[in-house]
């Protein structure tokens, strides 16, 4: 297998944004052991040491089943922890951490390091009740609230991340969603199915941890209440900024 070129500025890259969390992005600067990543959907550029920044198009040199990668997923700019199960001449399949299966190009592939490969699997097992995980925040429901066919609801569909869609059938076992954004319909536990906010509850109390509904396209943010406004309250995002949020429009979780 060749060894893989150093980075240079202007280089396409998957790079760790946060624990366990690895976005496309763009090479704009270089230094010694780092390098400054402009992420590709619109969050500020950050420094990311260059052991974990992988080049892109990925491949499958050198790898066989049973390997670990980081793997492109259908929509979006995240790539996920994965199995190779099998390998063809155009395409390779793979096992996502949480399960899921998935068949890709070769160039949607990055072989990745060990380091990786436990930042990725440890991050995801707290995701996902692993012995090593926290306890799951959960999303305040009201009281007596069930999901209903053909409800607009918010729920998680990859690890930790909240999008909208309907309920197509409930079951015993959880809600099967249909995703907003055209993915494939897919069953959630109970516990991570909520109803979308009509804009009739309570403002959520300072200190409080919500979910905010999406501007546009179908995905929740995360945020923290900072303050109260006369309309609702002030959230501030993860990454630093803050805004009014209306009352009753967002998804508030359980204080730990």
């Amino acid at each position: 297998m060749s060894s893989p070129r150093p980075l240079a500025v202007g280089d396409h890259v998957v790079a760790r944004w946060q624990p366990g969390r690895y976005f496309e992005g763009a090479v704009t600067d270089r230094g010694q052991t780092e390098v400054t990543v402009a992420w590709t959907d619109g969050s500020p550029p950050s420094n990311v040491r260059m052991s974990d920044a992988y080049a892109l198009p990925g491949s499958t040199e050198g790898l066989g089943v049973g390997d670990f990668v980081l793997a492109k997923w259908r929509t979006g700019t995240r790539w996920y922890g994965a199995t190779i199960t099998s390998l063809a001449p155009k395409r390779v399949a793979v096992r996502y951490t949480d399960g899921l299966e998935g068949e890709l190009a070769h160039d949607e592939v990055l072989r990745v390091g060990e380091e990786t490969r436990r930042d990725v699997v440890l991050t995801d097992a707290a995701a996902t009740g692993g012995a090593v995980a926290e306890r799951e925040p959960r999303v305040l429901l009201p009281a007596g609230w069930r999901p209903t066919p053909g409800q607009r609801v918010a729920a998680v569909w990859r690890k930790s991340t909240w999008y909208t869609g309907l309920v197509v059938s409930v079951e015993s076992d959880g809600v099967v969603v249909a995703w907003e954004d055209g993915s494939k319909p897919s069953p959630v536990p109970h516990h991570r199915v909520a109803p979308v906010p009509d804009g009739t509850g309570a403002s959520a109390p300072v200190g409080a941890r919500v979910l905010l509904a999406p501007r546009s396209g179908a995905v929740w943010t995360p945020a923290k209440v900072v303050g109260a406004t006369p309309r609702g309250c002030e959230v501030e995002l993860e990454d630093g900024t803050r805004r009014p949020v209306p009352r009753g429009t967002c998804l508030v979780f359980a204080s730990e």
